[in-house]
């Protein structure tokens, strides 16, 4: 009975998904048609790619709208450690968020889900892997993504336990929580990043530094 109940549960979330991924497609298609030639001037491409690790650990083929500028992966590639990579075009395409159009595809498709854990490159999926968070679709959404977007910096730990969290109390209603609560976190002031985040920032710089030298 308990199975049967979690599976009408997910058909529900995946049914909200398709909802309301079809309500924003043409929203998001008249966006990506105006974003298109800012984003050829600014970066030369329009698309990131790389590989994430989704449900049931498998790989997938990820794609956001482009940036960050294409130098050294000196802090691996992740933009809260490399931000002088990030020019004012690229700053507001991540705070509107639009560089997150593409993800609706994903959603339709049944990749992605609206609310899921965080879509992680292969070495970090590997920290904070978890029995719950294979089960889940990655998501554009969840405990973690508004946990970074009120603290500023996730650690692997807590993104691990909040990853479990979700996988274990995930239902309909929840789902419409955490969107509720997201579009709440987006409306705050950004959280400025922290003394290590910072520190760590600075050694980067001055490693990169050193290579053009």
């Amino acid at each position: 009975m308990r199975k049967k109940i979690e599976r009408t549960g997910m058909g529900i979330i995946r049914f909200m998904d398709v909802s309301l991924a079809v309500i924003l497609m043409p929203f998001a298609l008249a966006l990506f048609v105006l974003l298109l030639l800012p984003q050829l001037a600014c970066f030369g491409a329009v698309f990131y790619k790389n590989e994430r690790i989704g449900r049931n650990g498998l790989a997938f083929r990820y794609v956001k709208l482009k940036s960050m500028r294409d130098v050294s992966q000196a802090g691996g590639g992740r933009a809260h450690l490399e931000t002088w990579r990030i020019p004012a075009w690229g700053r507001f395409i991540r705070k509107t968020h639009l560089d997150e159009l593409p993800e609706l595809f994903f959603i339709l498709a049944g990749r992605e889900s609206f609310v899921g854990p965080r879509p992680l490159l292969p070495d970090h999926a590997a920290l904070v892997d978890s029995p719950e968070r294979r089960a889940l679709k990655p998501g554009w959404t969840g405990f973690s993504q508004i946990f970074l977007k009120t603290r500023g910096i996730l650690p692997s730990r807590i993104q691990r336990r909040l990853d479990r969290k979700l996988g274990r109390e995930l239902c309909p209603s929840l789902y419409i929580q955490l969107l509720c609560a997201t579009f709440c976190a987006y409306r705050r002031r950004p959280a400025s990043p922290g003394p290590t985040v910072l520190a760590y920032r600075e050694s980067i710089q001055a490693r990169q530094g050193e290579k053009n030298e």
